[in-house]
């Protein structure tokens, strides 16, 4: 719309300078120098007059918009001095609850016994499984976490041993690749701490198999020898 308006100005612009509508200066009177620079002057004002009117006849081109949902209305799209405002405020509606970064998961909380210190300790060497006052039921079931700790163990140490190979290869090469060592440094490290975090759930899951009675009387009739050695049994 814009640009066919301005070639009509250009050429009514043309035709004046011609003479063909009126007020032009006509081909006769091109040689007159001051007469020349009068007409140049009236076309300047007129072209002037042109262009307002067509800017008020023409209203602007509607803003660009980003395609909302569905098919729906979108926001308009952001132009050349506000583009990173736009995208900011895209980006605010990606954020968590109340404008915030998602919450990061938080560990599941292990099993506590008030005024019993040192229970995990108690436990870490045989999952309770010397104590004399277990039941049937209750053996069974500190028998299997005990072996549940057991293979998870042996399966991380094979898992560690495999990594340390691939260590080595790694360190042996005429250009040790420092990518990959990290990488495998790291993954060993992480499956150890793992491997730990798993063993001290379970002495606190075997823990919550005796009573409150049971727990209270290991805690007492252990000698200071024997607490001793319960502590330096890390769970």
């Amino acid at each position: 719309m814009i640009s066919s308006k301005r070639k009509t100005i250009a050429l009514a612009a043309a035709l004046v300078v011609a003479g063909m509508l009126p007020g032009g200066p006509g081909v006769a009177g091109a040689d007159d120098g001051d007469g020349l620079a009068a007409q140049v002057r009236l076309l300047t004002a007129k072209v002037a007059r042109l262009e307002s009117a067509v800017a008020k006849i023409a209203p602007p081109p509607p803003p660009a918009t980003v395609p909302g949902p569905a098919g729906g209305a979108g926001a308009p799209a952001p132009g050349p001095a506000g583009g990173m405002g736009g995208m900011m405020s895209m980006m605010s509606g990606m954020a968590g609850p109340a404008g915030g970064p998602l919450a990061a998961a938080t560990p599941v909380p292990l099993p506590g016994f008030p005024g019993l210190p040192g229970v995990y300790h108690f436990g870490a060497a045989d999952f309770f499984l010397s104590s004399a006052t277990l039941s049937a039921e209750q053996a069974g079931r500190l028998e299997q976490l005990r072996q549940r700790a057991a293979t998870e163990q042996a399966s991380a140490a094979q898992a560690v041993e495999e990594a340390e190979r691939q260590i080595y290869t790694l360190t042996a090469a005429d250009q040790p690749d420092a990518t990959a060592i990290e990488a495998t440094v790291r993954r060993v490290e992480r499956i150890r701490g793992d491997q730990r975090l798993a063993f001290i759930r379970l002495v606190g899951e075997a823990a919550r198999v005796l009573t409150d009675d049971q727990r209270r009387s290991l805690a007492a009739t252990m000698t200071p020898a024997e607490h001793a050695a319960h502590h330096q049994s890390k769970p």
